[in-house]
């Protein structure tokens, strides 16, 4: 609640799921008068009893759908897609600094919510007033405990000479092939052929490859089986003939090992940069890496060698 920029304060509430914060914050916004009052509440989505999603709902505005589990998105918590669009368009603008709102009540500040840089940043400046800088804030942002004990993972694209051409830091829980569509968007030019391990054994790294013209080299999983998907059909024939000659054969025949060369790019990256990231903020780590990745680049090209074959 706010009365002078003196006397600003920001309280969190915590607790186990289903003690009744939500319901705290609801009482709170029917209870105050006088005071124009900003905010939102997080709500489930259930269907037949059985939990589906989650919404927002601005005490000022039109619900929002936040995540479900019908939502195809490279941001997941768990089996939901999270949908940060719309949470940039309904709280992203609410949530802004404002000299004309009293008070803001925000159910939650989560994971699902915190994948907007939007809404972290109107948050930061909101908590910034109220002089908070650790608890529970601290914790969803940067993961459980003190600042800086989160893990964050680094996804690379790299190119046949070792450079890199994409590069996205996300959440620990974010898979490989979840990522994938977003470094594909980030890669110019033509994409001849993607060679990548069998964690991007998956149907929409195949559809956003050949989307783009690529021939794709992955391993398909072992429990692999053919599919009359279309978009399957070079992951077929690669299934079919790791039955025939051996998984081993068939990386050497096609050449599976150039995988290899992002791990070299990880291990140049964190021989040169270090194992773990300066910068506290979101924001902040992604121009961290992006700055790295440049750096890499420049280096490689003063000093990277250049192979040219001579006789057969």
């Amino acid at each position: 609640m706010r009365a002078t920029e003196h006397t600003s304060r920001a309280l969190l509430l915590t607790g186990l799921p289903g003690v009744g914060k939500s319901t705290v914050v609801r009482h709170v916004a029917g209870a105050v008068h006088g005071l124009r009052v900003e905010g939102f509440i997080t709500d489930e989505i259930r269907v037949h009893g059985r939990r589906v999603g989650f919404q927002l709902a601005p005490l000022r505005g039109n619900t929002r759908v936040l995540a479900h589990v019908d939502i195809e998105s490279p941001h997941r918590v768990g089996r939901y897609g999270v949908d940060v669009r719309a949470v940039d368009e309904v709280v992203g603008k609410m949530m802004h600094r404002d000299d004309t709102a009293d008070l803001y009540l925000i159910d939650e500040i989560g994971k699902m919510e915190c994948f907007s840089r939007r809404f972290v940043s109107a948050l930061e400046e909101l908590l910034d007033r109220g002089r908070l800088g650790q608890g529970a804030w601290a914790a969803a942002k940067y993961g459980y405990g003190s600042p800086g004990t989160g893990w964050r993972r680094l996804h690379l694209a790299v190119d046949e000479g070792g450079r890199f051409v994409a590069a996205e830091l996300t959440d620990n829980d974010m898979t490989d092939a979840s990522v994938f569509p977003t470094l594909l968007g980030r890669s110019d030019g033509k994409i001849v052929r993607l060679t990548a391990d069998g964690a991007y054994d998956r149907r929409e790294v195949h559809d956003a490859a050949g989307g783009r013209g690529a021939y794709v080299v992955i391993p398909p999983r072992r429990s692999a089986v053919i599919s009359r998907d279309p978009v399957l059909q070079t992951r077929n024939r690669h299934t079919k003939r790791v039955a025939r000659v051996s998984r081993a054969q068939w990386r050497r025949e096609k050449g599976q090992h150039r995988q290899a060369r992002v791990e070299n790019s990880f291990y140049h990256y964190k021989r040169i940069f270090g194992p773990a990231l300066r910068a506290r903020g979101s924001m902040a780590q992604r121009a961290e890496v992006m700055a790295a990745c440049n750096l890499l680049n420049w280096m490689y090209s003063l000093g990277m060698p250049h192979s040219q074959k001579l006789a057969a």
